[in-house]
């Protein structure tokens, strides 16, 4: 879990700095860079943000999905055993 998380947060700062370095080469100041890495929602449009939602919606159903599933397989195989 210790490596996930190292690698999540590796991550994370690795695609913020790309994006203050895309910014900087387009000729934007810096303090307009990191504030527009740091609040990304303030500066995204409303059928963007419903379109995140959804998608956040769906990776969340599909595991949750998943364990629903397993869970259930699981109940009806220890009933079957009995």
């Amino acid at each position: 879990m210790t490596k996930i998380l190292l690698i999540f947060l590796l991550y994370f700062a690795a695609m913020s700095s790309l994006l203050v370095c895309l910014d900087l080469v387009v000729g934007m100041p810096l303090n307009v860079s990191v504030d527009t890495v740091l609040t990304p929602f303030e500066v995204t449009a409303p059928g963007e943000l419903v379109i995140l939602i959804v998608l956040v919606i769906i990776a969340v159903a599909v595991p949750i999905k998943h364990y629903y599933v397993a869970f259930m397989k699981k109940g009806r195989d220890e009933t079957n055993k009995n």
